[in-house]
C-alpha cells in the first residue's frame, strides 16, 4: 500500500478497479464535485473509455503475440513446415475439433431418500482410474445434473458403471436428452383457461390424442391473459402453423410460431448470450458506443444492429435504442369516426402523437371549406368525394399512393415487408343504401386479387358476428358481402361498444382484412383514451416489416 497526499492506493489492485474508482469520483453528485464543469466530466469520461480501449487493445496484443510464439516453438519442435502442414490438413480436421459434445442427464432416483447429491454420487462410481473423459458437470432442473463429454465412448462407460453400481442405482436414475421440437405461441389465453380446455382444443386440430408440453407462459397483452408457448412435434406443428387461428372454449386466439432469440448484453448481436460472446470490448445498448451500457449518459439514442447493418446502404442512423419497441418493425392504425365535430378533430393530433401511430383511418371528419381541420399540414391526407372517409399518413416516412377515391370510399397503397398492403376506409350513413359503399368497396377489391387488404369502416349494420344482440338488413347484407369476398372479421366478439351515446350504444365500426392479412394482425383493441366524439378509437397493430421512403444511393 502506497500513500501519497493523503490518497491511498494498492499496487496490486486490478486496472478494471482503478478506472471504476475513477469513474465514481467523476460522476458523483456535483456538490462533491462542485469544481468540475459538465463539459470536462464529459471529457474525463471520454478519456477513461478510450484508457479501457487501450488496456483492452495491449491485452489482446500479449496474449496475440504469446500465442504466436508458443505456436512457433512448438513447430520448430515438431520441425513441421507450412506447406507440409497444409497438405496434411484437410476440413474433416478442422470440422473434427468443433463437433457437439455428448450428453447424459443423471436425476436423483424417485424412491430414494439419500441426502447426497447427483454430483457426489457421479464422482464416486466414476473414479479417475476409469479414464473416463468429462467436459463439462451442468445443474439441472429437478435437481440434475448433466454430464457432457467428447465421445460416446464415455458416455456408454458412465451409463455401464451407473448400472453396474447396485449403490448408484438406487439412488439415481439416467437417460439421453430428447431432441427439442418446435414451438408454437398462443396469444392472450384468459388466465382462468386451463390445462386441460387449453389440450382438448389443441387435440381437434392435430386429430392426435397426445397432448403438447408446455414450456412456459408469458405476460399477455391484455389483463388477466397469458401467451402460452408449447412444444409440437413436427407434423403437429404445421398443422398448427397453417390454421393461424384456434378456438378455445368458442373464442377464437391467435397462433404462430415461437422464436427464442438468445441476446449478448454485451455486444448487443443476437445469436448468443454473454457467457458465450467473442468480443472483448463492450457495445453500448442505448448509443451504440464502444463502452458499457451502464455507464451511458447520452441523450442519443441509436440501435446498434441496425446501425452495423446499415453501414454500407443509403438508410440513415434509426433514432432507438436496441430494446426499443420501434425496433420490432410493427404498423399501427388507428380508427375511428370523429361525428363531424371540431372537438374530435382537435383531439386526434395530440392522441395520434401519444399513441405513435403510423396511420389514420377516419370515417365523418369535420369540414369547413372542403378540407379537414385540426390536421397539421406535413400529414399526408386523402380524401373520398364526399369528405365522409379518410385515410391519413402522419408519417413522413411512410409512402402512399392512391388507389382509389370513390362517394364514400378511399384506398391507399403503401409496401410492406414483400408485398403491399392497400387500406380502405369506407362510410356508411344509416339512412343511405347500404349496397352503394359495399360495391365501391367490391370495385377495389376485385382490382387487386390475392393482395393484402384491410378495411376500416363505419357501416351501421346490426350483427351478432361483431357485438349485437340483433341483426337487421344493413347486417345481413354486411355478412354476406364479408362472405362472398373471404374477409374476416377483426373485431372481438367481447369487446367493448365503439358507439356510445346518452344511454345507448353499439358496435357499428368494422375492421376486416383479406386472407392473406390475417395472420399478420397482432392486436386489435377498443381504447378508453378520450376522443370527444360518440364514438371510441380502435387501435391495430399490424406484425410487418414496413418499407419507408428513403432516398437510394447514387
Amino acid at each position: 500500500m502506497i500513500k501519497r497526499n493523503s490518497l491511498t492506493f494498492d499496487e496490486d489492485a486490478p486496472i478494471s478497479e482503478i478506472i471504476k474508482r475513477l469513474r465514481n469520483i467523476v460522476n458523483c453528485k456535483k456538490i462533491d464535485r462542485s469544481h468540475l464543469s459538465d463539459k470536462k466530466v464529459d471529457i474525463a469520461n471520454s478519456l477513461l473509455d478510450a484508457l479501457v480501449f487501450k488496456c483492452t487493445q495491449l491485452t489482446e496484443k500479449a496474449l496475440f503475440n504469446a500465442e504466436a510464439t508458443l505456436h512457433k516453438n512448438e513447430k520448430n519442435e515438431q520441425n513441421t513446415t507450412f506447406s507440409q502442414f497444409q497438405e496434411n490438413f484437410s476440413y474433416s480436421d478442422a470440422l473434427r475439433g468443433m463437433r457437439k459434445p455428448h450428453t447424459i442427464l443423471v436425476y436423483p432416483a424417485k424412491d430414494s431418500s439419500e441426502a447426497a447429491s447427483v454430483e457426489e454420487i457421479l464422482k464416486n462410481t466414476i473414479r479417475p482410474e476409469a479414464n473416463v473423459k468429462i467436459r463439462e458437470f451442468r445443474k439441472v432442473k429437478n435437481q440434475g445434473v448433466a454430464v457432457s463429454c467428447d465421445s460416446v465412448k464415455d458416455i456408454q462407460s458412465i451409463i455401464s458403471r451407473l448400472d453396474g453400481d447396485n449403490s448408484a442405482k438406487e439412488k439415481v436414475s439416467h437417460r439421453m436428452p430428447g431432441k427439442r421440437h418446435p414451438s408454437i405461441i398462443i396469444y392472450d389465453l384468459p388466465n382462468t383457461i386451463t390445462d386441460q380446455e387449453v389440450q382438448e382444443a389443441l387435440r381437434t386440430y392435430t386429430e392426435d390424442g397426445e397432448n403438447l408440453r408446455t414450456r412456459l407462459k408469458l405476460k399477455g397483452r391484455k389483463p388477466d391473459t397469458s401467451h402460452w408457448v408449447m412444444e409440437a412435434p413436427r407434423q403437429h406443428f404445421l398443422q398448427l402453423k397453417r390454421f393461424r387461428k384456434i378456438a378455445v372454449n368458442w373464442n377464437m386466439f391467435q397462433i404462430k410460431e415461437f422464436f427464442h432469440v438468445k441476446r449478448c448484453q454485451f455486444c448487443q448481436a443476437f445469436g448468443h448470450t454473454r457467457q458465450n460472446c467473442m468480443y472483448t470490448v463492450p457495445n453500448c445498448g442505448i448509443c451504440a458506443d464502444r463502452h458499457s451500457t451502464s455507464y451511458c449518459r447520452s441523450n442519443f439514442q441509436l440501435c446498434i444492429n441496425c446501425e452495423e447493418s446499415n453501414r454500407n446502404s443509403a438508410t440513415p442512423p434509426v433514432s432507438f435504442n436496441k430494446v426499443s419497441s420501434t425496433c420490432l418493425k410493427t404498423l399501427k392504425v388507428l380508427q375511428i369516426n370523429l361525428g363531424r365535430t371540431k372537438a374530435a378533430n382537435d383531439t386526434l393530433h395530440p392522441t395520434s402523437d401519444k399513441l405513435q401511430s403510423d396511420l389514420l383511418l377516419l370515417q365523418e371528419p369535420y369540414i369547413y371549406d372542403s378540407q379537414i381541420k385540426g390536421i397539421p399540414q406535413s400529414w399526408n391526407i386523402f380524401n373520398s368525394i364526399s369528405n365522409k372517409a379518410a385515410v391519413i399518413i402522419p408519417s413522413r416516412q411512410l409512402h402512399a399512393a392512391l388507389i382509389s377515391c370513390k362517394q364514400n370510399t378511399v384506398a391507399v397503397k403503401i409496401q410492406t415487408g414483400q408485398q403491399p398492403t392497400t387500406f380502405i376506409s369506407a362510410y356508411s350513413s344509416p339512412y343511405s343504401n347500404i349496397q352503394e359503399t359495399l360495391l365501391e368497396i367490391q370495385e377495389i377489391i376485385s382490382s387487386l386479387p390475392r393482395e393484402k387488404i384491410f378495411i376500416g369502416a363505419d357501416l351501421n349494420g346490426h350483427n351478432t358476428l361483431w357485438g349485437y344482440s340483433d341483426v337487421n338488413s344493413r347486417g345481413t347484407a354486411i355478412e354476406e358481402f364479408i362472405l362472398a369476398n373471404n374477409l374476416f372479421i377483426n373485431n372481438s366478439s367481447d369487446a367493448p361498444p365503439t358507439f356510445t351515446r346518452n344511454s345507448s350504444k353499439g358496435w357499428p365500426d368494422l375492421s376486416l382484412c383479406t386472407q392473406q392479412m390475417i395472420g399478420e394482425i397482432a392486436n386489435w383493441e377498443v381504447l378508453e383514451e378520450p376522443s370527444l366524439s360518440d364514438h371510441h378509437y380502435i387501435e391495430i397493430t399490424i406484425d410487418s416489416s414496413v418499407k419507408k421512403n428513403l432516398p437510394l444511393p447514387f
